[in-house]
């Protein structure tokens, strides 16, 4: 099973995040039964930390976003697996 999760926040060093307690549950959860996870997000989302953790970079088998992303930054989220 493949897992496409949106997110409240992608960052480098802490991973995908959840804005709330409660769907960071539900997200692990979907995350845990899944082979692979994919992330869909918009740019403006990978540069923000929200408050629960879901998964870490390297637990992120591709991410999925817009062409606004920062090079720079879309290279160490590459080198990470994110």
């Amino acid at each position: 099973m493949i897992a496409f999760m949106c997110l409240n926040g992608c960052d480098v060093d802490i991973g995908v995040t959840a804005g709330d307690e409660g769907e960071s549950r539900n997200s692990h959860q979907i995350a845990a039964a899944a082979k692979k996870i994919v992330v869909v997000t918009t740019a403006g989302q990978v540069v923000n930390r929200a408050f629960a953790r879901i998964r870490k970079p390297n637990q992120v088998n591709a991410l999925i976003t817009d062409e606004g992303i920062d090079p720079d930054l879309g290279k160490a989220l590459e080198e990470r697996r994110c």
